[in-house]
């Protein structure tokens, strides 16, 4: 796997862990003050419940107390009746919600709400209970002295007090609770903003820090590369003839170098096939084995024939190797020469030399009159003599021009 491809791996893998860690810490930040909220929205709800139940046992009282008076005069007041059963229910309702929560909240609330409740001397559960059950019972009598005696034992004004009192005691006990969680909640908010401080650094040290000094030094080596490739380009281009053609066989890219041998301008070639600038010679079996050989090797080297503006072929030395993508496909070529053609021509005569001096079917005359011909094709020259002095003569022995005007002798 290639190094950005490596480390495009490794961001993605830090940029998940890091989303990953700070989701749980919120996640698990949320879920612990909500609870705590709830905690106190709870609690704080308990000591409304409880502070109403003072109301409701003064109104009780006051409703028996209306009712009994009612009595005495020998009426029945259903209204002071219907109020205080009412009151009844609530009270012991309300009695029953205060004593599950206390039981269901045991292990937190201090031991001294639990002995109020349910322990002796004060034991207001049960006290609550007897309450109501007294109001029931003087709601179904109709005797007076029944009802008297129910007064005297449940509603005296001293009981109906310290009932009142115990029930004070309670809700002040409830908020001394509600009071020291508040301060729990504000320091565990505290701890948590603490938490939550420390996580996101230890995020930002192991995870965004490595990432960050990753990805300078993957600039630092990037920017190294371009400006190295900068150099390679411009050595390359002063120095060989560049060009890059797509799949299609279509210029797409051209260098200075290019423009001077070939004699075009980028307007004048880019899009056009690359086949134009080929000698003629190449056939299409030539195109698809050079093709092959990119494939496989990566690569081909080998010397080219190409065509110029002026319609002259001339011998390159040619390299073309096929650039891919992100995908390993081929997408397009880049095409590196070099001018032979004057290294060509020496290597063509040197070989036309040879077999000149090396014919032994050739008298001297004949291999001197095709070296005088082989000369005057290689410096495109109009005539060649070789001649000989003997003072004071000058006598040509051979020759050889175009137009045939000088002969030997």
């Amino acid at each position: 796997m290639s190094q950005p491809l490596m480390l495009q791996r490794k961001i993605k893998q830090k940029i998940l862990l890091a989303i990953s860690l700070v989701t749980i810490l919120i996640s698990v930040s949320f879920i612990f003050l909500t609870q705590l909220s709830n905690d106190q929205d709870e609690l704080a709800e308990v000591i409304d419940i409880a502070g109403s139940q003072r109301m409701y046992s003064q109104k009780l009282a006051l409703y028996a107390h209306r009712y009994y008076r009612a009595m005495k005069l020998g009426v029945i007041d259903n209204e002071s009746r219907d109020n205080m059963l009412t009151s009844a229910a609530k009270f012991a309702s309300n009695q029953v919600y205060l004593s599950d929560f206390v039981n269901q909240h045991y292990e937190q609330l201090p031991l001294t709400i639990s002995n109020t409740y349910f322990s002796n001397p004060t034991n207001l559960n049960n006290k609550i209970t007897i309450y109501v059950n007294a109001a029931t019972e003087l709601s179904q009598t109709t005797d007076v002295d029944a009802a008297y005696e129910v007064i005297k034992k449940q509603f005296d004004a001293m009981l109906v007090e310290q009932l009142l009192s115990d029930l004070s005691r309670v809700v002040q006990l409830f908020k001394q609770d509600a009071f020291s969680d508040k301060t729990q909640y504000h320091f565990y908010v505290g701890v948590t903003w603490a938490a939550v401080i420390t996580m996101l650094y230890l995020i930002y040290r192991f995870v965004f820090h490595p990432m960050q000094l990753h990805i300078s030094q993957a600039y630092l080596a990037l920017l190294k590369s371009k400006n190295l490739n900068d150099d390679y380009k411009l050595a390359m281009n002063k120095h060989a003839i560049v060009f890059r053609v797509n799949l299609q066989g279509n210029f797409t890219y051209i260098n200075n170098r290019f423009s001077e041998f070939y004699g075009v301008k980028d307007d004048d070639i880019i899009g056009k096939k690359v086949f134009t600038i080929c000698g003629d010679s190449y056939t299409q079996k030539d195109y698809e084995n050079i093709f092959k050989v990119c494939v496989v090797d990566d690569y081909w080297h080998g010397e080219s024939l190409n065509k110029i503006k002026d319609g002259r072929e001339l011998w390159l030395n040619t390299t073309i190797v096929p650039l891919k993508n992100t995908n390993r496909r081929i997408d397009s070529f880049i095409v590196i020469q070099n001018d032979i053609s004057g290294i060509k021509q020496t290597e063509l005569a040197l070989n036309e030399l040879h077999q000149i001096t090396s014919d032994l079917e050739l008298d001297s005359d004949a291999k001197i009159n095709k070296l005088l011909q082989l000369g005057c094709q290689i410096f495109n020259l109009p005539i060649a003599i070789v001649s000989k002095i003997e003072p004071p003569e000058y006598r040509i022995t051979h020759c050889k021009s175009l137009a045939q005007d000088i002969s030997p002798g």
